[in-house]
């Protein structure tokens, strides 16, 4: 899995979004570092467990977000983006899941290195940085 790195220009000013957006970069960093440093398989897992939850919890509030602004044409037009964008990230973390569960016994680390491809996280941030300024016309002041 590529390894995310927070850029601040896709903080949202809504807190809970922005201090996903950090957790996962932490995490990713974290779980990248830890396969690199070979680090046990149950401590690399209960990593990528960790980050699975928080990447499919931020999903969820940046998904309900958009959508309660979804009568905005131009976020309805986002939305759809959006959603096609989490379900192939959700498809990955399931994948990854499987990988993981399948080397429960064996005890090795899964080659998740290619899972993610770095245009998908380009991908990812253009919809963050569009849907920032989408919500800017909503922020109260």
């Amino acid at each position: 899995m590529t390894a995310f790195s927070v850029n601040k220009d896709v903080f949202t000013g809504q807190n809970e979004i922005d201090d996903a957006h950090q957790e996962i970069a932490e995490l990713s960093q974290s779980m990248e570092h830890a396969i690199e440093g070979g680090l046990p398989f149950g401590e690399v897992y209960k990593l990528f467990q960790r980050l699975a939850e928080v990447i499919t919890t931020h999903f969820e509030l940046e998904e309900s977000l958009l959508d309660s602004y979804r009568d905005d044409p131009d976020v309805a037009a986002h939305i759809e983006k959006h959603h096609e964008n989490h379900a192939f990230f959700r498809n990955v973390l399931k994948y990854t899941e499987t990988r993981f569960q399948d080397r429960i016994r064996s005890g090795k680390i899964p080659n998740i290195a290619g899972v993610l491809p770095k245009e998908y996280l380009d991908e990812l941030i253009d919809l963050d940085l569009e849907m920032v300024e989408l919500l800017k016309k909503h922020r109260p002041g």
